[in-house]
C-alpha cells in the first residue's frame, strides 16, 4: 500500500466507530470517577484478595483524564501509557475515517514488536511487584 490509497468507505465506517468508541472510553473516564461511584468489584480481587492486572487502570484513567497526573500513576503504573496509546489511536483513526487516506505509520518491525512484548512483560512485572506487595 502506498501513501496515496484510499480507503474503502466500509473501512472508513470500522475506524470511525473505533475510534468512536476509543473516545467514549476516555469522555466517561473524564467524567465518571470510581473512587466515588463504584458500580461493580474486582472478581478476581474477591476470590483472591489480591489485584488483578487492570485493577486501577479505572481510577487512573480518570486521573490522567482530569490532569492528576501523579494520582494517575498512583492508581496503576502504566495506566497514563494505556490513556495515551487510546488517545494516539482516536487521532489516527479519526483522520483516516475523514479523509480517507491510509496513514502507513513506518517503523522497524523488530522494534515494534519489541515495544509490543515490553508493554506486556512490563504490565505482567507491574502485576506480580502488586501482588507481592499485597500479599506481604
Amino acid at each position: 500500500m502506498n501513501q496515496t490509497e484510499l480507503l474503502s468507505k466500509d473501512k472508513r465506517v470500522v475506524k470511525a466507530g473505533i475510534a468512536a468508541v476509543f473516545c467514549m472510553v476516555l469522555l466517561v473516564s473524564y467524567f465518571y470517577d470510581p473512587v466515588y461511584y463504584k458500580i461493580t468489584d474486582c472478581a478476581f480481587k474477591e476470590m483472591s484478595g489480591l489485584s488483578c492486572p487492570g485493577c486501577g487502570l479505572s481510577r487512573s484513567f480518570h486521573s490522567v483524564a482530569n490532569m492528576h497526573m501523579s494520582d494517575a500513576f498512583g492508581f496503576h503504573l502504566l495506566g497514563p501509557v494505556f490513556f495515551l496509546i487510546l488517545l494516539a489511536v482516536i487521532i489516527l483513526y479519526s483522520y483516516e475515517a475523514i479523509s480517507g487516506k491510509i496513514i502507513k505509520i513506518v517503523a522497524n518491525k523488530v522494534l515494534a514488536r519489541i515495544f509490543v512484548i515490553s508493554i506486556f512483560v512490563s504490565w505482567f512485572i507491574y502485576w506480580v511487584a502488586r501482588m507481592v506487595v499485597e500479599f506481604w
